[in-house]
């Protein structure tokens, strides 16, 4: 949803926000690209009857095609979004358009910091209050929060 919503705030001419974070992004509801990810461990919180569901929720309510970049944010412009972080694991499912839109915006000039889990899964990072004691978790989280207060100016959270 973050890739969408800029996407339309830039296309209003509303001020856009300092930088962006996608988690796991789902971009591309199209079925176009390869919603299988390479192989290796299931993803234990994204398979593809959900992905189902969830693409039913979203195409039911609108009259528009799935491969409408409101709807597929993949098939949209990245020109004159701000910088994006793209946390992308191995392991989801939705990893091959989280890719393609990452080197995408890329291409078309935005600043892209890609943060990749060879052995993650889909958007691990929710699970940060719930599993504080799996330092993989923490240490996206971190990554996470380092881009967006570097963009923002605030610099980093002192050492506990």
């Amino acid at each position: 949803m973050v890739a969408s919503v800029l996407q339309r705030l830039r296309d209003e001419g509303v001020p856009l926000p300092a930088c962006g974070v996608l988690s796991s992004p789902g971009l591309d509801f199209s079925k176009r690209t390869d919603q299988q990810g390479p192989p290796g461990l299931p993803d234990p919180l994204l398979n593809q009857v959900l992905m189902d569901l969830f693409l039913e929720a979203i195409l039911r309510p609108v009259s528009l095609p799935a491969d409408h970049p409101t709807i597929s944010p993949l098939y949209g412009s990245w020109k004159g979004l701000p910088p994006l972080y793209f946390y992308l694991a191995q392991n989801d499912p939705i990893f091959p358009e989280g890719r393609e839109g990452a080197l995408k915006a890329r291409e078309q000039g935005v600043d892209v910091t890609i943060d990749y889990s060879p052995f993650g899964f889909h958007a691990q990072s929710m699970l940060a209050s719930q599993q504080s004691d799996v330092p993989e978790i923490v240490a996206t989280v971190a990554r996470m929060s380092g881009f967006v207060r570097k963009h923002l100016g605030i610099g980093q959270v002192p050492a506990a």
